[in-house]
């Protein structure tokens, strides 16, 4: 590979050049030259299921609330290692207060006041049961067998049934707060669900799956490579078809995305998928533990002569 290729793929390759942005460079920059997107489809396998799950901690008062999380912290730690997840993938967030500053549960909040009569009254009723709510994310991984399409998605479900009766959050175990405590905060759960505005919302305790695929920077670096002479055939064809000599191609950035439905900017709709590891390569998160899709592309650009 020459030397130009390589230095875009270190560091230069995640230069975030959106699909957008490309595209109407290659229709409006005509007086820089001929442009290209060149691309490489890549279809990776999962490697493992991942869970994620938010813990809460509440009661009528921050130390004690904070003692009801690192117990069901520890709880979950334990469930886990009886689930047989991956020991280093075990992770846990910093904890934080759940809505104080939000202002959506702001408005909601007066909501509730409203409802006990508002005014002085109002408030006096919701302040004797409101209760302080922290939580953190616990998250961890577990390998999937190396076998058939059929036989993955067999044992995916299996180890999410097991994973979602586990009970990984503690939530049938009752919070360490009153009748009136719990009573306000099913209601305000109840509330934010309404408010979502259709948007899908997973509720504190319940795991969410996602499965990951590993791209090698080896790998990679042939999908770069593979893109970027896709891009040089692309000038190469339009220089000769409209006898526009050029200078040698240069290729300018290069960009992984999750290869899942985009939207008509050339977003994709499922969000970042794609997280660069310490040692080159990339992880991508997929919704299948069948097929990871990605797609690795090069913008490249041929001044003329």
């Amino acid at each position: 590979m020459n030397t130009t290729l390589r230095n875009l793929i270190f560091p230069a390759a995640m230069l975030l050049c959106t699909p957008a942005l490309a595209q109407y460079s290659a229709m409006g920059g005509s007086d820089l030259g001929l442009t290209a997107l060149g691309t490489k489809q890549l279809s990776l396998t999962p490697q493992w299921l991942e869970m994620s799950i938010e813990i809460e901690g509440r009661s009528s008062d921050l130390p004690q609330a904070s003692k009801e999380l690192k117990r069901r912290v520890e709880t979950a730690k334990e469930r886990l290692a009886g689930l047989n997840a991956i020991e280093s993938s075990i992770q846990v967030s910093k904890p934080s207060l759940k809505g104080t500053a939000d202002a959506s549960q702001q408005r909601q909040m007066r909501q509730m006041m409203m409802q006990y009569g508002g005014g002085k009254k109002g408030r006096e009723m919701l302040e004797k049961t409101k209760s302080v709510s922290i939580v953190q994310t616990v998250t961890a991984r577990w390998e999937l067998p190396d076998d058939d399409d059929l036989s993955r998605m067999i044992a995916a479900k299996e180890l999410t049934d097991s994973i979602s009766a586990a009970d990984i959050a503690s939530s049938s175990e009752k919070q360490p707060v009153s009748a009136a405590q719990e009573e306000l905060a099913e209601e305000m759960n109840a509330m934010m669900q309404e408010n979502s505005y259709g948007q899908e919302t997973v509720k504190s305790g319940e795991p969410a799956f996602t499965y990951v695929a590993k791209l090698s920077s080896d790998e990679y670096e042939a999908a770069v490579k593979a893109a970027y002479e896709d891009a040089e055939s692309q000038i190469n064809s339009l220089a000769k078809s409209t006898n526009a000599p050029v200078q040698p191609i240069r290729p300018l950035a290069a960009r992984l995305d999750s290869g899942g439905e985009s939207d008509s900017y050339g977003y994709n709709r499922r969000g970042v998928q794609t997280q660069r590891q310490p040692d080159g390569s990339f992880e991508m998160v997929a919704a299948s533990p069948t097929e990871a899709p990605c797609i690795v592309s090069v913008y490249a650009l041929a001044k003329h002569k």
